[in-house]
């Protein structure tokens, strides 16, 4: 077996639809100077210091292109893309900027290297031994895989994945969206009546997950979206025109009293999202843009849109 390769079993699981938690990185705000984008917002010239990037996956045209972010504002062309499988369908990034691709057809987690760009083969695998299909995941600080699987039967949860490919389950109903916190909490998005979202905390996963919480919404929404924890401890969580945003300590049912963020145009529409200090990316696959917001704002014009082409799946911030 090629030592960069790492094959675990998992137990089957329902159908998900795959979204992607994002890498939480601190971002300066949105400068207020310098030359504007066709909407007339600022943005920083590219000789400028890139403080972080957006990651985003296309599964149609199999690439991960990485889009700077410059004095706080996402820049419209991408500086490098990844060449990954074409069908992956979900992306995620270590604290050391190492980005894992779920290739889905191929049951396996592609680990590339911080930087890794173009033709750049896998640093090493994680060969996934079920029936089953890898779709999200979320990487933790001590290098554990949370991931969700497409599957036609049996039950559904969240598979953990050690540093040495010991597998774990976390059971819970129907799966649409998963995030870490700072701290290493895992937050699931669930739908026991696949329409109101409820969202499962879990304090130490890695290891011996203990339920904490389980705030839900009143809302029915049609279709899914992403979730995603800032380093404020808030929660914000995608929906049907808008984004809840909510105390992550929050555990009423249903939540009420908390903001929603919406847009002008184009107006949000089950986005994936990413958090990086007080900024928003909002991933929306249907409209093909993805839109930076600010977290501080309820009713809200996007900071900056940027056209994404192809079947843009996932989206992530880091290094």
């Amino acid at each position: 077996m090629d030592p960069r390769t790492i094959t675990v079993g998992l137990l089957a699981a329902f159908a998900i639809p795959s979204f992607t938690a994002a890498h939480v990185v601190s971002l300066p705000r949105p400068s207020a100077s310098g030359p504007t984008t066709t909407t007339g917002r600022p943005v920083a010239q590219l000789r400028a210091k890139v403080s972080a990037h957006v990651y985003v996956l296309d599964s149609l045209a199999g690439h991960v292109s990485r889009f700077p972010i410059v004095d706080g504002l996402v820049q419209s062309q991408p500086d490098a893309s990844l060449n990954v499988p074409t069908g992956s369908s979900g992306f995620a990034l270590d604290a050391e900027g190492k980005q894992y691709v779920s290739y889905t057809a191929g049951q396996r987690i592609n680990v590339y290297a911080r930087g890794a760009k173009n033709a750049d083969p896998p640093e090493r695998f994680i060969t996934i031994d079920s029936s089953c299909e890898p779709a999200e995941s979320a990487v933790d600080g001590r290098h554990y895989i949370f991931v969700v699987m497409l599957c036609s039967h049996g039950p559904t949860g969240v598979t953990v994945i050690s540093p040495r490919g010991k597998v774990s389950e976390i059971s819970t109903a129907f799966v649409s969206s998963i995030a870490l916190d700072p701290q290493g909490s895992l937050y699931v998005e669930t739908t026991t009546d696949l329409v109101h979202p409820v969202i499962d905390v879990y304090t130490t996963p890695e290891t011996h997950p203990k339920l904490a919480r389980s705030p839900c919404f009143k809302r029915a929404d049609v279709g899914f979206a992403g979730i995603a924890v800032s380093t404020q401890n808030t929660l914000f969580v995608g929906g049907n025109h808008e984004i809840d945003v909510i105390k992550d300590t929050d555990n009423s049912c249903p939540v009420s009293g908390h903001r929603l963020i919406s847009t002008v145009n184009p107006q949000l529409s089950h986005p994936t999202l990413a958090i990086s200090g007080d900024q928003v990316f909002a991933l929306e696959r249907s409209a093909q843009v993805l839109l930076q917001l600010d977290a501080r704002e309820d009713r809200q014009t996007p900071v900056a849109t940027v056209p994404v082409a192809g079947n843009p799946v996932a989206v992530a911030v880091g290094p």
